[in-house]
């Protein structure tokens, strides 16, 4: 057994053949704590490799994914790669993508960072159970996550698109809320807030959350013009929040 405790692996590959000839000698990496794959198949670059359901890192801390691909092999409905990960406290998705467009659940009692950035709208949903949950960080084109267990724990909360306002949910942000009732601690795009601010009724929103938060921060961006009374509507069960206003260019 190869004493491996860390790789960070950027691979090239023609095909995705190539690709899983050369990520199934991985499975030997029994001691394997912190693990960046990164995968491009070129030409093709829309052309995404399958991440192997049967690596399984018992020791696995760290897991960092860009332009990966995961697939129900069970038939199941979902797809669910991570509970096997029993150790996992960080994890960060980057382009990646299910099969025909199956719902991803990320399962795990050990889970504490999770990063997503799906920059082409390829999860319908994400399905979450993560008790233990911390932080959260959702970037690019807004998903919808349904939360299969209470995310009490979750005490941070960073939100940014890259997409339009119109091409953002009004509502997204204000139902993503919704699901971490107890954040501390909440970052925001201007991009984002601008679009809750389309949905005409808005502001009669009941807020039911955010009586926690102590601290709000608001990238903003020179091309979008924050809406009136956005902010004090964030803050009207915490009305003590430091509030800061930060440049999005320089985060």
């Amino acid at each position: 057994m190869i004493q491996l405790h860390t790789l960070d692996l950027n691979l090239v590959t023609s095909s995705n053949e190539d690709c899983q000839s050369i990520l199934s000698s991985m499975s030997s990496f029994q001691t394997l704590t912190s693990l960046k794959l990164h995968v491009k198949i070129h030409p093709r670059v829309y052309q995404k490799a399958f991440f192997p359901d049967y690596l399984k890192f018992p020791a696995l801390v760290n897991l960092e994914l860009t332009n990966l691909m995961f697939r129900d092999s069970e038939n199941v409905g979902d797809v669910e790669p991570f509970s096997v990960f029993q150790n996992l406290k960080n994890l960060i998705l980057s382009g990646c993508a299910t099969k025909n467009h199956a719902n991803i659940l990320i399962s795990s009692l050990s889970l504490i960072n999770l990063n997503i950035d799906d920059n082409l709208h390829r999860f319908l949903y994400i399905k979450l159970s993560a008790p233990c949950l911390s932080s959260i960080t959702l970037t690019g084109t807004p998903v919808a996550i349904r939360c299969e267990r209470s995310l009490a724990f979750a005490k941070e909360l960073n939100f940014d698109t890259n997409t339009s306002p119109l091409g953002c949910s009004s509502l997204t942000l204000l139902n993503l809320l919704q699901q971490f009732p107890n954040i501390e601690s909440l970052t925001v795009s201007a991009r984002a807030l601008k679009a809750v601010s389309l949905n005409p009724d808005w502001w009669k929103h009941k807020l039911l959350y955010l009586h926690h938060l102590k601290k709000l921060k608001v990238k903003m961006e020179p091309s979008i013009t924050l809406p009136n009374g956005i902010v004090d509507f964030l803050l009207h069960n915490s009305p003590s929040t430091e509030v800061d206003m930060i440049d999005a260019g320089l985060h």
